[in-house]
């Protein structure tokens, strides 16, 4: 709260003493950058300075797969090299017509006391999965990866350990193979943004993956929540809207995804992540996603538009560019990015209005996307 009122006292003070100039804008671009800077930096000391948790909870690591062949080897793997040892593995097959039922049947052979298996041969969609899973195993917290994700060993410590006081968190996310392609890069920079933006607290909502969960916000759900919809991310945002469960986001060990390589992929991926997001966060009542998808449309697009009817707001467009710029190289820094810094920039500012562009056709289609979108199976190489 402090950020924000300086935030508000600053642009006061500048549209008072200098006027409605280019150095007022220039004062403010500033004071944006500074803003991020000092909210980002305190969010992630108070991280690092969290009270521990009791390490004997018990935690259930759910996967659910469908056609994963590619990787749910390295995910598996990265589930049993875990330094926290009181884990329940549980890996859901959801029809896969490829080999990967058969991999996960492999490491329950090798594993039993650890990995259990379970296998639908009609597919039933993630969302009902997991909560078959945490209605047929007992544990005091539930982790939800993707079948493409790989967590470094400190992973599942780190995080349980931070959740004390806390009902519901998701990690930091990264992806493990940013140089594949320029769309490569732009999933990448979008995830990185998103975990950077959460430590500022100006954008909070769940996405699906790398998701810690305790118990009591499942029971909250089977006995009061009447979800309708199939986006796991977007039933935690409403379970925690309604059941005001406790939630906070940690600056720690990074998730590694897969990153869409194709363009096409890119753009119909989020139509489904946005669009099918959107229509279920406003038909379950998830407040928070609601406010971040009206941020992203009403603030891109204003600066857009606006520089078409005032020569003086082109500066806001300018700074703007500037802003995403610098957080690009922010970005770059601040998570070792492998990309020069030009394609790290030029993606950033790609991948912004591209988002902002798919944000606003989903807004405005809401119905369409509420009835007709169903998963998209993103092609990896």
């Amino acid at each position: 709260m402090i950020y924000i009122i300086f935030g508000i006292v600053l642009s006061i003070v500048a549209i008072s003493f200098l006027g409605y100039s280019f150095f007022t804008n220039i004062f403010l671009f500033l004071g944006v950058v500074v803003f991020f800077l000092l909210k980002i930096l305190l969010n992630i000391n108070k991280s690092k300075n969290v009270a521990e948790n009791n390490q004997e909870e018990k935690l259930c690591a759910i996967v659910s797969a469908k056609d994963e062949v590619e990787t749910i080897r390295r995910s598996i793997k990265s589930l049993l090299s875990q330094s926290y040892k009181n884990i329940e593995i549980v890996l859901v097959d959801d029809g896969s017509t490829d080999s990967t039922y058969k991999i996960m049947c492999e490491y329950q052979k090798i594993y039993p006391d650890r990995i259990h298996v379970k296998r639908n041969e009609k597919g039933q969609g993630k969302l009902k999965n997991i909560l078959k899973v945490t209605e047929e195993f007992d544990a005091d917290i539930y982790f939800v990866m993707d079948a493409d994700n790989i967590i470094p060993e400190n992973y599942i410590e780190y995080y349980v350990k931070r959740m004390k006081d806390v009902d519901v968190t998701e990690s930091t996310l990264g992806s493990y193979n940013e140089k594949d392609s320029f769309s490569a890069l732009m999933h990448t920079i979008e995830i990185l943004l998103l975990s950077f933006l959460r430590y500022t607290n100006i954008f909070s909502s769940f996405t699906g993956r790398g998701m810690f969960i305790r118990k009591k916000v499942f029971e909250y759900i089977k006995n009061h929540l009447n979800y309708q919809g199939v986006d796991d991310g977007a039933m935690i945002n409403s379970a925690v809207d309604q059941g005001r469960f406790k939630f906070k986001y940690f600056y720690g060990p990074v998730l590694l995804e897969y990153a869409t390589v194709g363009m096409k992929d890119f753009v119909k991926q989020r139509f489904r992540w946005y669009g099918k997001g959107m229509a279920e966060a406003v038909e379950n009542g998830a407040k928070r996603v609601l406010v971040s998808f009206g941020i992203e449309i009403g603030g891109i697009w204003s600066i857009v538009i606006l520089p078409f009817f005032s020569h003086f707001n082109i500066l806001f467009l300018v700074e703007f560019l500037s802003v995403l710029s610098i957080l690009g190289i922010e970005l770059k820094i601040f998570y070792k990015l492998k990309s020069n810094i030009i394609k790290t920039i030029a993606g950033i500012i790609l991948m912004v209005f591209v988002d902002a562009g798919i944000v606003l056709v989903s807004f405005l289609q809401l119905k369409k996307f509420k009835k007709k979108l169903d998963w998209y199976k993103v092609k990896k190489n």
